[in-house]
């Protein structure tokens, strides 16, 4: 950002940043439900769960931390469920669905809800027996007890299991492109060319009998489960105990081998990408990870496959006559173990719909899949483990002689030919930062990092500290490719930008930061004078200046490490340290909790406390593209007893209309 404009922005927010939200309309009124939401329930989240879809709001409550049976559909009689509830964000209805459920997906104006028939004490499927799992739905405008529906049965224990590491039962409920995907249990007899993987569809806005999904193969029935979703591309595995030997590495005992369905069909079937020798792909987890590209008459999927799973020896090997790398001149050996995750990419064509043959990039990597379109270029990268690269004697980014770095590499995904980065000075350390980036992002068709100094053992910021520095690089910049961390070069020294947490928006809008006075040399937040806080940012690069990257937020001080930035209709909500704001915004007469704040996004003119918040790790609101309603969880530590038992030792579930 160029230093005139940044002095500008927080001139200018020092002065009206912060004001007490005492806006009288119905936007941004905190609302509470008065159930304390359920901390730990058998499903494949990693925090508690809210959902939002328009004017509605699900979560599960807890019947433990609400000393009360609330499951009244089955009428059992301990307290231990996680029970669905429903909230009308506009009419400020709070229905208690009395059924205890294990996970929900919201599809159109319809809430599906997976139910465990042994917490509900109730059979649903009538099969005699109360021991399945089972997926309900009920019109959310009429929640009544009543109008929950019994669709179909979903995998269960007494059947064939999903791959070790996965709970009992579907690994998720999954919706892309106005459709929900789930796993029938095996008992439900697919034909020999079908698989377990069901289809809902809403016509005028009602959901359709559930569509059986073929194996694109045909002449045999696949067991998959779901992993998520992405532009229209739904990600599943396969388990070779339930399928036989999927990678052509003569066992079965591959648990995750990799399928896909293409959302945007209208009749999508399982399509397991083989290469040209006809081998699946096997992923190392249900957690590898995964990114997809919309890339103009195309989709492209990236992903990491497991050597040790694969088994067909070392996949990065340098002396592979295939293998279109460039190494440093310290990489002289070979990388023959078959110890790594290595990055491949398959394409989908938009118009045919047809899945192409897998790439294999000879890079290996952990914890990102990056993908970037830049112009007529796309790149695929990772994050390579120097270690992992085991031809390298003293690291791949030569700065020092260990090999404990974590390095980005990338290379094309597209036909377009030319070189192949390997440039040692664009083979920067990443600080493995909270926020789900690992520390990497891709942005705008570039990529942002955040650089370790002390990894790196080199000085991007011109300090004698060594700190955590953002940096970009636009990869179409090819061999002379270099990191970018000074942020405005036309002023004298370096002007940086230093992050204790990187988050991203699915659409790459922005980049998310919690910004570090410290790295900036600045006091930013207006009510201390040390330089010691974060402050929530909103990068972009400028429209009229792609080179120029921007660091927009308000003067307040966040989380340094749990900021939880959420974009939506313009404005930002994010989570405030009144310790390090030094200041009382709940006015509870302590500075030691943390609080909801929202700013407006393009201006910053705007920036209001909402109310007491959490410590969570987790994103500050849930809401969704409708903007209607947000949902948010308040620690009532922090806040006074919120519900309806007499400790304060629970976490209630809000909401606020944030429009129309």
């Amino acid at each position: 950002m160029k230093r005139s404009a940044l002095a500008f922005a927080l001139a200018s927010l020092l002065a009206t940043a912060c004001k007490e939200n005492n806006n009288e309309e119905f936007r941004f009124r905190v609302e509470t439900t008065r159930l304390a939401i359920s901390q730990s329930f058998p499903v494949s989240r990693t925090a508690p769960a809210t959902a939002v879809e328009g004017r509605y709001l699900a979560f599960l409550a807890s019947e433990s931390d609400e000393g009360r049976n609330l499951n009244s559909v089955s009428g059992d009689a301990d307290t231990s469920d996680h029970v669905a509830v429903l909230v009308d964000m506009v009419a400020k209805d709070v229905t208690v669905l009395g059924v205890a459920a294990r996970d929900f997906q919201f599809l159109g104006s319809y809430l599906f809800l997976e139910v465990d028939e042994n917490a509900d004490s109730k059979d649903w499927d009538a099969d005699g027996t109360p021991d399945d799992f089972v997926l309900l739905q009920m019109p959310a405008a009429a929640p009544a007890n009543g109008s929950l529906q019994y669709v179909a049965t979903l995998r269960v224990n007494a059947g064939p299991q999903p791959p070790a590491g996965l709970p009992a039962g579907p690994h998720m409920l999954v919706t892309d492109n106005d459709r929900l995907f789930f796993v029938h249990a095996a008992s439900a007899s697919p034909a020999v060319d079908e698989t377990t993987i069901s289809m809902i569809r809403l016509n005028a806005g009602v959901p359709l009998a559930p569509l059986r999904l073929l194996n694109a193969e045909g002449a045999a029935t696949l067991t998959p489960v779901l992993l998520g979703s992405e532009s229209n591309v739904v990600y599943a595995a396969l388990d070779e105990v339930f399928e036989g030997d999927l990678t052509g590495d003569s066992d079965t005992t591959d648990n995750f081998v990799l399928a896909l369905i293409d959302a945007e069909e209208a009749v999508p079937d399982v399509t397991i990408p083989r290469t040209a020798g006809g081998d699946g792909l096997a992923l190392a987890g249900a957690s590898s990870p995964l990114r997809t590209l919309d890339v103009g008459a195309k989709r492209i999927v990236g992903f990491l496959v497991d050597e040790a799973e694969q088994g067909a020896g070392s996949l990065n090997s340098s002396s592979d006559p295939n293998n279109p790398l460039s190494y440093p001149a310290q990489c002289s050996a070979d990388d023959l173990d078959a110890t790594d995750e290595v990055l491949h990419h398959v394409s989908i064509d938009d118009t045919t719909h047809v899945v192409g043959t897998p790439v294999n990039t000879f890079l290996c990597g952990v914890d990102r899949v990056l993908l970037a379109k830049n112009g007529s270029s796309t790149f695929i990268a990772t994050i390579q483990p120097e270690s992992d690269e085991g031809n390298c004697a003293t690291g791949l980014n030569g700065n020092d002689s260990d090999t404990l770095d974590r390095i980005l590499r990338w290379v094309r995904a597209d036909p377009t030919g030319g070189a192949v980065f390997s440039d040692v000075d664009g083979m920067v350390a990443l600080k493995n930062l909270p926020g789900g980036t690992a520390g990497a992002t891709d942005f705008a068709g570039r990529w942002v990092v955040v650089i370790d100094e002390a990894a790196d053992t080199l000085d991007w910021d011109g300090s004698a500290t060594d700190n955590d520095v953002v940096a970009w690089l636009d990869p179409t910049d090819g061999l002379g490719a270099q990191w970018t961390s000074d942020h405005d070069s036309a002023a004298a020294g370096i002007q940086p930008a230093g992050a204790a947490w990187m988050g991203e928006i699915k659409s790459r809008e922005r980049v998310l930061l919690s910004f570090q006075e410290s790295v900036a040399n600045l006091a930013i937040n207006g009510r201390d004078t040390d330089k010691l806080d974060s402050v929530p940012v909103f990068a972009r690069f400028d429209v009229n200046d792609p080179d120029d990257f921007d660091f927009f937020g308000p003067a307040v001080a966040t989380h340094d490490n749990r900021p939880g930035i959420v974009i939506a209709n313009g404005l930002a909500f994010y989570r405030v340290d009144e310790s390090d704001d030094n200041f009382d915004w709940n006015g509870d007469g302590d500075k030691s909790d943390e609080v909801l704040f929202r700013t407006t996004v393009t201006d910053l003119s705007e920036s209001y406390f909402l109310s007491t918040l959490n410590a969570f790790d987790i994103p500050a609101i849930t809401t969704d593209s409708s903007n209607i309603g947000a949902a948010f969880i308040v620690e009532e530590a922090m806040k006074g007893r919120l519900n309806a038992d007499a400790d304060t030792d629970d976490f209630v579930v809000q909401w606020m209309r944030v429009g129309p």
